[in-house]
């Protein structure tokens, strides 16, 4: 009986390791999502709260007009700071009737005297978690914070993590929908102003 008892408990230990193992490897090997979401998919709302203090809700944004929804890695990355400015000169010189939005998981004590320095008519939002880099499906596969850790190890702590998103950009129908996409792993690649203007004037039209 006492054997038994021994033999029972080390198969209900084995059990639970061999579970919790199960589990932990799942956490571990669970991929991120890659690849960017679709033209003709539904765009995940984007709420929450802007580095300046501003509430968004994304049903009044589309209640607006169009939205543009742009992942950028930092602002210390200077392809996406002169992208942001120039989208930000656009804005200022034409009517579009469009809100943007910018994501980037870097620390908002880190970005947010930039954001405020550049004065952007737009709003910036920490992406904590990376909640919205994979609700997008817009985590890069080729590029990592560890990329830059001999050169720049300050920058490192600037983000909760070494994963970084592809600069892409989503534009937004008032229905909700992505109606045109910028997806490159290339981070000196962007979608040209042009044709982002086009884009929303296409759909100003409809």
């Amino acid at each position: 009986m006492k054997h038994f008892k021994i033999l029972l408990t080390s198969l209900v230990i084995l059990l639970l390791t061999a579970l919790i193992s199960a589990n932990h490897a799942q956490e571990i090997t669970e991929p991120l999502v890659y690849g960017g979401l679709s033209i003709s998919e539904a765009a995940p709302p984007v709420n929450g709260t802007s580095l300046r203090g501003k509430s968004i809700s994304w049903v009044e944004k589309l209640e607006q007009g169009p939205v543009v929804v742009i992942f950028f890695r930092g602002t210390w990355c200077p392809y996406c700071s002169r992208y942001l400015n120039q989208i930000d000169n656009k804005l200022k010189e034409e009517n579009l009737n469009a809100s943007v939005i910018a994501l980037a998981p870097q620390y908002p004590e880190f970005s947010r005297e930039d954001v405020k320095d550049e004065e952007y008519t737009f709003d910036v939002i920490y992406d904590e978690g990376l909640f919205y880099m994979k609700a997008y499906k817009a985590v890069s596969k080729t590029s990592s914070m560890q990329d830059y850790a001999k050169k720049k190890p300050e920058w490192l702590e600037q983000h909760e993590s070494t994963t970084l998103p592809v600069p892409a950009t989503f534009i937004i129908n008032q229905q909700g929908i992505i109606t045109a996409r910028h997806f490159d792993e290339d981070y000196k690649e962007r979608m040209e102003i042009d044709q982002l203007v086009s884009e929303l004037k296409k759909l100003a039209d409809r």
